[in-house]
């Protein structure tokens, strides 16, 4: 009777991480959501979309701590799962479903993230080459200071063209 609590616990937990890793992916959707609204701003706000950052890595850790955790789990009730699927079938029908939800949320993450690395790179790009003309423009204009002043002293500009 003890095996079956026990199993019967650990197919609740599984399901309660499972769960959670719905909600952790649905607030990784919105950041990343977030992320691409300032990419689509004609002057994009960097230190706002940096300070998204350390959020979206917060919530990928305790995915990565959830997935480990539901891996741990699962091998404890894996054979209990398997052997009395009648008994638990509404808890395998509902993980199923939460799995099938976490997949979808993970495929338009991944595609949101890549979409958005493109517009960020693109952005990157142009700034580098603003930067960069800026920096040529600065430069020639510096050089020409530097170099007219003491030209032209002493001679005259005008010419006399009277005979």
């Amino acid at each position: 009777m003890e095996k079956q609590e026990s199993d019967k616990t650990y197919i609740g937990m599984l399901t309660d991480i499972l769960e959670r890793k719905n909600r952790i992916l649905q607030d990784l959707i919105q950041e990343t959501g977030k992320q691409k609204e300032l990419l689509d701003e004609p002057e994009m706000k960097m230190d706002e979309f940096e300070a998204i950052l350390p959020q979206k890595a917060a919530m990928i850790k305790k995915l990565e701590n959830t997935d480990r955790g539901f891996n741990s789990l699962y091998t404890k009730v894996k054979a209990e799962l398997h052997i009395n699927k009648e008994k638990h079938k509404d808890e395998i029908t509902y993980m199923q479903e939460l799995i099938r939800e976490i997949t979808d949320k993970s495929v338009r993450l991944r595609a949101m993230e890549q979409s958005n690395k493109n517009k960020l790179e693109i952005y990157l790009s142009r700034k580098h080459k603003e930067f960069r003309d800026f920096r040529i423009s600065s430069k020639t204009a510096s050089s020409y200071y530097k170099n007219m002043p003491g030209k032209h002293q002493g001679e005259s500009v005008f010419l006399d063209k009277k005979k």
